[in-house]
């Protein structure tokens, strides 16, 4: 009886160590999904040389693979070199993500700023795809030319003769869209004949239009409007003037605010 048990307790033993040892192996190589050996394609319809004058402009490019990958893509965009400064000139996508098991297209965009200061020629340049993780690339690079807007400097002459400032009534300007009001006020303080004369920057080469727009009434309240001048010169000297209780609607218009 004592062989017995003495070779049971053998057999128990040895199963244990064969157990032991079997859990040791990792699976290494045993799985079947291998990633693939795909390409990302780029498409960049405007080009990979952009020269704008600075507007407000968003540009779309793609990213797509070449076949599915087992595992998720991300394609880098890294800004490489420029004057230009982001989030003030233009803002971008710093990656693009590819989810695994699909090969559809992707899109990346770079959003041009309209920047009003007066500034020189400003250029940037981003590099797409250097390097990706997952798949084959072949960098892209782009660089925008951004040329600043021309304005054309106009003068408004604006009066309240009794000094309190317009009441209700301003004139506003229309630049391809972009509105700004202007209106005379009461700066001293005090009652009195009171001028305002500033410049007015308007861009060139796009429709624009210049508006007088009443407070309403026709002399007293509410508008007061029989207080209310102006005078606008344009940038090659024309005059346009009104007032007092000057018309309402367009004052001048067309697309071109330097002549």
């Amino acid at each position: 009886m004592k062989k017995i048990k003495l070779s049971s307790s053998l057999l128990v033993l040895a199963l244990l160590v064969f157990a032991s040892c079997d859990s040791d192996d990792d699976g290494t190589g045993n799985s079947t999904m291998v990633a693939k050996d795909v390409n990302v394609n780029y498409v960049i319809p405007f080009g990979n040389q952009v020269n704008i004058v600075e507007t407000d402009m968003t540009y779309s490019y793609t990213a797509q693979l070449s076949a599915a990958q087992i595992v998720d893509t991300y394609v880098p965009v890294t800004l490489v070199g420029g004057t230009a400064t982001e989030g003030e000139d233009f803002d971008f996508d710093h990656s693009i993500y590819i989810g695994s098991r699909s090969a559809e297209m992707v899109t990346g965009t770079v959003t041009i700023h309209r920047d009003l200061a007066v500034e020189p020629t400003e250029t940037f340049t981003l590099r797409i795809g250097d390097p990706v993780i997952n798949a084959n690339s072949t960098p892209q690079e782009i660089t925008f030319t951004l040329v600043d807007y021309v304005t054309c400097n106009w003068t408004f002459e604006m009066t309240d003769t009794y000094g309190d400032g317009w009441n209700g009534g301003y004139i506003e300007v229309n630049s391809n869209g972009d509105i700004s009001t202007y209106a005379a006020e009461n700066l001293d303080g005090v009652t009195g004949s009171e001028t305002q004369v500033i410049d007015v920057a308007i861009q060139d080469a796009v429709d624009f239009s210049i508006t007088y727009v009443s407070g309403g009434g026709t002399g007293n309240g509410p508008g007061w409007e029989s207080e209310n001048n102006y005078v606008i010169t344009s940038p090659d000297g024309t005059v346009y003037s009104d007032g007092p209780i000057p018309t309402a609607g367009v004052i001048v218009s067309g697309s071109d605010a330097c002549n």
